[in-house]
């Protein structure tokens, strides 16, 4: 094998290490410094589905995302997080009733007690606390 197949392969198992090790660190909730803002949220006409930014006094953005719709129970809904959304918005689902999916309810509730501006940004929150719950078997 040439150095530069060999340099190629060894930088093709380096990429994909990080790249599975990026998705296991990923899965965890950060521990976000309040005022928390909300940076961003869009919602979705098909009735469920929304996607909110948040923003913490250290300037980390975390994205929360529901997938669903009219049609389904919230309880069927997708939750999905994007720990690096302003470098690499790649969705990680989580698993109904994982421990990931308790974390992120616990930190929700949380968060929502840290927003800078309660008032106007709640809705979008309580909303991710209100799917999670209903995801509990």
């Amino acid at each position: 094998m040439s150095t530069v197949a060999k340099s190629a392969a060894v930088s093709l198992l380096l990429l994909v290490a990080a790249l599975v090790a990026g998705y296991f660190v990923g899965r965890r909730i950060p521990n976000l410094q309040a005022p928390i803002s909300i940076e961003d949220e869009m919602w979705v006409a098909d009735g469920g589905s929304f996607h909110v930014v948040l923003r913490d006094a250290r300037n980390r953005r975390y994205a929360i995302g529901v997938e669903g719709s009219l049609g389904v129970p919230p309880s069927n809904f997708e939750v999905y997080v994007q720990p690096w959304f302003s470098f690499f918005p790649v969705p990680i689902y989580l698993a109904r009733s994982s421990q990931e999916e308790q974390a992120l309810l616990a930190a929700v509730e949380a968060w929502s007690k840290q927003l800078a501006d309660p008032k106007p940004q709640a809705q979008s929150l309580a909303q991710v606390a209100r799917v999670l719950r209903s995801r509990k078997s």
